[in-house]
């Protein structure tokens, strides 16, 4: 889906803030809201097109529902259209989908391209169930906030002050940052010494949340200026079945490289990793089906299948990864995520390493990210000498929206139920330790 129809869609789906279209409301004077202490905020939220009515009552009169709670599929057509979500310096070689992003959303959703956005640009996290009627927390949406004003590079200023609110203790790190940007902005504050962080969202709430951050976006632009993208990707697509090897292959085909010596090696590398492997998966599928039969038990046709995720470029750096699926009998195939990071300018292969000045020390930084994940989930990975020892010197990454992603395929350090492992490490969470040259920050 083109960024022009996405964000038509969500200006639509606004609209349609419960779902339905009889949500709309052009006069933004509701019957619930008069006399409500959040009246003014809710009119003036409505009539900047941040916020739609829930429909009529039985006479027909306009509703808000200031009282009810807010949605995560609500929050999150709210952030698309308040902070212009769009895919940034991410790219897609086919138009993405929000069941991509979510278990649990279905495509055609009236949240669904909102969420995916907030998603994309690291606001929602994916790979997991979305949970799109629950209902959000203060805390909840005060993180989220934050992470929207990063993904737009919209820096506010204001004056550092460390507020004292008696239920911070105990929050992660993250969330207590949160919470010092609301409260230092005055998009959200507390209720004496208290910020009910775990306390639900109210629409009326949400209303004069949504007033603060539309008048802070006003008076500070982003920071960074649109990137002149250079590069493209297309992909191949081999779809061949032999006796022995079913072959559905997306391979990436790169073009407008400055280099175009290098950008003919790379597309070679993509089209002989693919060839290798039907190599090998061929000379192991005719082994394993004589085998079969001669001791009688069942064969299975061999498979590989090849998809491109996304990929970034920021002008400097071109980072994508490919995701191989084989099946060469058993009870279930393997994925291997193969990530390929490359200077755009001269093709240079880059390392984990070259994304940082001489001597800096990021491994104690990743490394520590990475611990403080797996603590919050310890079930999912291996314990002990099986289970996470430190990133190596090869260490597979790849980049995305302001973001290193560093992962780990199956069975490195979890069981194979678990999936590929990613962590997501905001690269301003290196300060300066970033090669200045790579410009991946400002």
């Amino acid at each position: 889906m083109k960024k022009g129809l996405t964000f038509l869609l969500i200006i639509l789906l606004l609209l349609v803030f419960q779902g339905s279209a009889a949500a709309e409301n052009r006069t933004c004077d509701f019957t619930d809201t008069k006399g409500h202490w959040g009246e003014q905020e809710i009119k003036m939220a409505c009539q900047n097109g941040l916020l739609a009515g829930t429909g009529q009552n039985e006479q027909g009169e306009s509703m808000f529902s200031p009282d009810t709670q807010v949605t995560r599929a609500q929050l999150g057509v709210w952030l698309a259209k308040t902070f212009a979500l769009d895919y940034g310096q991410l790219r897609f070689i086919k138009a993405p989908v929000a069941g991509g992003y979510f278990w649990d959303v279905e495509n055609d959703a009236w949240y669904a391209d909102a969420v995916m956005l907030c998603a994309i640009n690291d606001i929602f996290t994916a790979g997991r169930e979305l949970h799109p009627d629950e209902c959000v927390t203060r805390i909840e949406v005060a993180r989220s906030i934050t992470r929207a004003f990063k993904a737009k590079e919209i820096n506010v200023p204001m004056i550092m002050l460390m507020p004292h609110f008696a239920d911070m203790e105990g929050l992660p790190q993250e969330d207590v940052n949160a919470i010092v940007f609301v409260n230092n902005t005055g998009i959200m504050t507390g209720d004496k010494d208290m910020f009910r962080p775990h306390d639900y969202l109210t629409r009326a709430e949400l209303a004069r949340i949504a007033n603060r951050c539309y008048e802070l976006v006003k008076m500070n632009s982003p920071m960074g200026e649109p990137t002149d993208f250079s590069l493209q990707i297309g992909v191949e697509e081999i779809q061949t079945s032999t006796d022995y090897l079913e072959t559905d292959a997306q391979i990436p085909v790169i073009s407008g490289m400055k280099n175009e010596a290098a950008q003919q090696q790379i597309n070679q590398q993509f089209q002989q990793v693919v060839a290798d492997y039907q190599t090998d998966l061929t000379a192991q599928a005719v082994e394993y089906k004589q085998n079969a039969e001669e001791m009688g038990f069942p064969y299975h046709q061999f498979q590989l299948y090849t998809r491109c995720g996304p990929y970034f470029e920021n002008g400097k750096i071109l980072s994508l990864y490919v995701d191989y699926y084989a099946y060469s009998g058993g009870a279930h195939g393997m994925t291997d995520r193969r990530a390929y990071n490359y200077d755009a300018a001269t093709g240079k292969v880059l390392q984990l390493k070259d994304l940082f000045v001489p001597g800096y020390a990021y491994k104690p930084l990743i490394d520590a990210a990475i611990s403080g994940e797996i603590n919050r989930r310890p079930m999912d990975f291996f314990e002990g000498e099986m289970g996470f020892q430190g990133i190596s010197d090869q260490q597979n990454f790849y980049l995305q929206n302001g973001s290193l992603i560093i992962y780990f395929n199956q069975y490195e350090i979890a069981p194979y139920a678990a999936g590929i492992q990613e962590f997501r490490i905001p690269l301003q969470d290196f300060n300066k330790g970033l090669v200045p040259e790579l410009e991946l920050t400002d």
